[in-house]
């Protein structure tokens, strides 16, 4: 079941999971993202877009007079965000259909961040600021681990959010990224490890958040997919796609025997070899996203959301002396549980 999900889905752990570097800089040996070109970004612009005519839009477009003017001529507020229109970009896609593109996306990229300030309420350090998305869909920069192309990332050194290849990827990837900046940059949670930072996004974006974005490009599948997840108890009673249920069903094939020796994507931004050792002996560095957040789901239900939230700093080591039980313990009880819930679901693992 699940390989036909992961080819379909990929993008879910490369775009919204292949992010690990987009959380900035973390303690567990995440592998530094190459940044866009500076060109694009970063450069001192002299000539503004002044006598340009603004782009035929219903969205609420405004001259640029910042220093990066030149290659974003034009930028767009928000409560939320500052979003910044690339010169380039525009020319790639045409003018109409980048703001088509646009328009279809930045009122529910609204609704989700005000979900999400919502999830971290009393968590965050107020006033949130908006965020400053670039759209850089024309980079030339490999921004990837391991040579794979990344949807999006939240930089930290500059909290920026950069979107890549197109609308959709961006509608997959964006809310993760921008729990990323209310998470990282607008709280004090302490988030040093890729197991917490990015575990908490994808539970947030898929577990608690209605998530927009994603359900509006319906995850990119077409009907052929849905109709093949349905007969595996990944879709709800309508025969829409359920992420949740797709989440349980590739956690529990992580603590099945017969799967090691399969590659999963890691929190730390690598992807691994599943080992026998893992299944009996788990690491918090060595949890898929998946995992990750099906695992942040369950402690939240069992020892309430405070007590997850304010120790999201939590080192392996440390899980005793919060939760009561060692990391392994509780991730292997997690784990029967999980592959118990898959059973009651109607969830097929094969």
């Amino acid at each position: 079941m699940f390989r036909k999900v992961t080819a379909s889905l990929l993008i879910i752990v490369l775009c919204l999971a292949l992010i690990s570097g987009c959380a900035g800089e973390s303690a567990e040996a995440k592998p530094e993202e190459k940044a866009p070109a500076e060109s694009n970004t970063q450069e001192t612009d002299e000539i503004a877009a002044e006598d340009e005519p603004l782009p035929d839009t219903s969205l609420p477009v405004e001259i640029n007079e910042g220093t990066n003017s030149v290659s974003y001529p034009y930028i767009i507020r928000t409560d939320f965000a500052t979003w910044y229109i690339s010169k380039a970009d525009m020319e790639l896609m045409g003018e109409k259909e980048y703001f088509s593109g646009l328009e279809g996306i930045i009122g529910l990229a609204d609704e989700d961040f005000a979900e999400a300030q919502e999830v971290f309420e009393g968590y965050l350090n107020e006033p949130v600021p908006p965020v400053d998305i670039y759209t850089d869909f024309s980079a030339k920069t490999e921004v990837a681990h391991s040579g794979r192309p990344l949807g999006a990332i939240y930089r930290m050194s500059d909290r920026r959010i950069f979107l890549y290849r197109s609308w959709m990827q961006a509608s997959f990837s964006l809310l993760h990224e921008y729990i990323h900046y209310l998470s990282i940059t607008c709280a004090d949670l302490g988030l040093e490890s890729g197991f917490w930072a990015e575990g908490i996004a994808e539970y947030v974006s898929i577990f608690v958040c209605k998530n927009r974005l994603i359900r509006s490009i319906n995850f990119s599948l077409g009907e052929e997919d849905v109709a093949f997840y349905a007969t595996k108890g990944v879709c709800n009673e309508d025969g829409s796609f359920e992420p949740k249920k797709y989440y349980y069903g590739y956690s529990a094939r992580m603590h099945i025997e017969e799967n090691i020796g399969e590659e999963y994507f890691s929190v730390t931004g690598y992807t691994m070899t599943l080992r026998d050792s893992q299944q009996q002996h788990p690491l918090m560095s060595s949890v898929s996203y998946f995992e990750a957040a099906s695992f942040l789901e369950y402690l939240v239900e069992n020892y309430g959301k405070d007590t997850v939230f304010s120790h999201l700093d939590a080192k392996q080591e440390d899980f005793e002396s919060v939760y009561g039980k060692d990391f392994g313990t509780l991730f292997l009880e997690w784990a029967k549980y999980d592959l118990e819930l898959c059973e009651t679901l109607g969830i097929k693992l094969n």
